[in-house]
C-alpha cells in the first residue's frame, strides 16, 4: 500500500503579466513546500510550469498580478491616442462594418467600430469642420463609453497642442 501524499501545487488568484500586452501570459501557482511569502523560485506557471525566474530571464519586465491589476495594464496597453488619418481611411473605416454611435453636431461627426479591440475598447474616427468647408480626420482608441462630445473634445486637445 502506497501511504505517500501527492503534493499538488497551491493555484493562486495572480497572474504573470508581460507588460504591453492584452492578455495575462498564465495562472500563477505556488510549490507546495512554500512559505509565506514565497521567494521567486517557488511561484511558476500553471501550464508551462515555467518558474518567475525562468520567466524573468525571458522577459525581465514580467510581473505579477490581481486579475483587476490585469485589466488595468490591458487597458492602458489597448487605449492608443488620437492621431490624424486621411480622408480615405476614415471612409474605409466608416464602410467596413455598421458603425456605432454615429453623431453629427456642429460640423463635426464621430462614430466607432461595432467590432471591440478587446473589452469595451474601441476604435473611434472624428471629422472635424476647420473652416471654410474644410475637415480634418483623426481616429484613436479608446473606452466605447466616450460620448461625441468627449471624442470631439480629445481630438479638439490634440489639434490645439
Amino acid at each position: 500500500m502506497n501511504t505517500s501524499i501527492q503534493h499538488l501545487p497551491r493555484m493562486t488568484n495572480m497572474y504573470f503579466y508581460i507588460p504591453g500586452r492584452l492578455t495575462p501570459q498564465e495562472i500563477v501557482c505556488i510549490k507546495p513546500e512554500s512559505t509565506t511569502p514565497p521567494t521567486s523560485d517557488h511561484y511558476f506557471g500553471l501550464y508551462s510550469k515555467q518558474t518567475l525566474t525562468e520567466y524573468q530571464n525571458e522577459f525581465p519586465n514580467i510581473k505579477i498580478l490581481t486579475w483587476e491589476e490585469v485589466a488595468f495594464e490591458v487597458h492602458q496597453a489597448a487605449v492608443k491616442p488620437v492621431t490624424e488619418i486621411s480622408l480615405n481611411r476614415y471612409t474605409e473605416m466608416l464602410e467596413v462594418l455598421p458603425p456605432l454611435r454615429w453623431v453629427s453636431s456642429n460640423e463635426n461627426t464621430t462614430f466607432m467600430l461595432s467590432e471591440r479591440f478587446t473589452d469595451n475598447i474601441t476604435d473611434m474616427f472624428a471629422q472635424i469642420h476647420t473652416g471654410e468647408g474644410k475637415f480634418r480626420y483623426f481616429t484613436l482608441r479608446d473606452v466605447d463609453t466616450l460620448t461625441h462630445r468627449q471624442i470631439v473634445e480629445k481630438v479638439m486637445v490634440f489639434i490645439n497642442r
